[in-house]
């Protein structure tokens, strides 16, 4: 090798070795500058998805259950994201758009695909009937496919007892919970300019304010259920609508015309007041901002108030968890009847269906529900006809519960109504569909009124007020 070969690569390990960050002074830690400013990761933990934050921020607009409680929207990760979203879809929709805020405060409703005896073929369940979701989510039993649950929907506004001590608690548990959320705020900035730390005074100062203006909020309703400009006229007509569960089970509300009427044809609307304007976009913008510093200004924060914003937001992700179940404890409280009625562990789907006709309160049992042509059994002419003898049994319940039909509870099979309605069945399928269908049909009508008959709820010398139908 010649030396100007030798001397070239010498020259050129030099140069990759001046490149390469291999000196001691490079591999030595040095101090950041105070006055640097940096982006870290750490922030973008504040502004996650969260889809509780939407469910709650589009509770914090509606407070739909003002009657009972007032929902506090906390700080949790996520929160501020949500209205970011919402100034995004302001400036990307057009005037002809729906409202944004109605959007936030429909993205978690839920459309139930039913068959029903009316015109509607889904049903929403949205915050206005919160009630149902613990009841449509019942625990399937063994036989999940041949489980009932049935629901009355109640006539206008469901009536409500006297305030329990576990309401008042729970009342005083969210106003304590977004109180507790404020202080902490408040101490934050103050901590914050005691500190001389600007990027923290300028975080938790839009937290705080983005906090305020959902308190003020939570005073008012910015989006409600719409009132058409033509009421739906009364019609006492009993409907039903049957739902199909994915994971097994049959639910089945039974309702009036116009009550059934109403939810179906429910949609929200933006209540459009100065004073709701202002606190629409004072929450878009606080929080919008919150979003940005909680990016842009944490990582510049002294360490020990970086701890105490994520201490922040984990008491609020865990308030809002706890909100959640202190109001789902509010809402069964004080909604009083319980309004379902389960029909598990049925060997067969006609078993269900007849403990679901004969059984239960005459409030909620299925009388005259039409499963033949719902679609729900075969149409063939022994369920036709299995329909219409379960029709005249109701008959009979109906006369003894409002005391027509002095005839005793304990011989109620015994009694001519009942006889002549399960003999008329039995004549009429004496020979059809082998492994006697007909006969387990009846057997199965005769267990179910004799469980109907040890029924003390469904005596006639209680008041239908007074009732109390089992529950989940």
């Amino acid at each position: 090798m010649s030396l100007t070969t030798l001397t070239a690569l010498l020259l050129n390990a030099v140069t990759v070795q001046a490149k390469l960050p291999l000196s001691p002074d490079d591999l030595r830690a040095r101090l950041q500058e105070d006055n640097d400013i940096t982006f870290d990761p750490l922030g973008v933990a504040a502004v996650l998805h969260n889809p509780r934050a939407q469910a709650s921020a589009a509770r914090l607009y509606t407070q739909y259950d003002r009657d009972s409680f007032i929902w506090p929207h906390t700080m949790m990760i996520g929160a501020t994201l949500v209205p970011l979203q919402v100034l995004v879809e302001h400036m990307t929709a057009t005037f002809s758009s729906i409202h944004p805020a109605i959007t936030l405060c429909t993205k978690g409703t839920v459309n139930l695909s039913v068959v029903s005896n009316m015109v509607f073929k889904e049903l929403p369940l949205d915050f206005s009937n919160a009630w149902l979701e613990d009841i449509i989510a019942f625990k399937s039993s063994s036989k999940p496919n041949n489980d009932f649950m049935l629901v009355h929907i109640p006539h206008d506004t469901p009536q409500t007892g006297p305030v329990p001590w576990k309401v008042f608690i729970g009342r005083l548990s969210l106003h304590f919970i977004s109180a507790i959320t404020g202080a902490i705020l408040g101490a934050a900035i103050v901590l914050s300019i005691l500190s001389a730390d600007i990027w923290s005074v300028i975080l938790f100062f839009f937290y705080g304010t983005h906090w305020l203006v959902g308190v003020f909020i939570s005073l008012t309703t910015i989006v409600t259920v719409h009132r058409p400009e033509r009421p739906i006229p009364p019609d006492s007509t009993t409907r039903y609508a049957v739902y199909q569960r994915p994971a097994g089970g049959t639910v089945v509300f039974k309702g009036r015309q116009d009550d059934m009427e109403k939810w179906g044809r429910r949609t929200w609307e933006f209540v459009p007041t100065f004073t709701n304007k202002c606190l629409h976009w004072l929450w878009i913008t606080t929080g919008t901002l919150a979003a940005l510093a909680s990016v842009a200004c944490m990582v510049n924060m002294r360490g020990y108030l970086q701890l105490a914003f994520l201490g922040i937001l984990f008491y609020s992700s865990l308030a809002e968890i706890v909100a959640t179940r202190i109001a789902r404890m509010i809402r069964e409280e004080t909604h009083l009847p319980a309004r379902s009625f389960p029909v598990l562990e049925n060997n067969t789907r006609t078993r269900g269906i007849i403990r679901a006709t004969i059984e239960a309160h005459r409030a909620i049992r299925l009388t005259n529900l039409d499963w033949v042509g719902l679609n729900r059994l075969p149409d063939f002419q022994i369920f036709k006809d299995m329909q219409e003898m379960l029709r005249r049994i109701n008959e009979y319940q109906e006369d003894v519960e409002v005391g027509k039909e002095p005839h005793p509870r304990a011989e109620v099979l015994q009694h001519p109504r009942v006889k002549e309605a399960i003999s008329d069945f039995l004549n009429a399928h004496e020979h059809n569909f082998p492994g006697k269908l007909a006969e387990r049909i009846v057997d199965e009508t005769k267990e179910a009124l004799l469980v109907w008959s040890r029924f003390p709820e469904n005596s006639a010398v209680k008041d239908d007020a007074d009732m109390k139908m089992n529950s989940v």
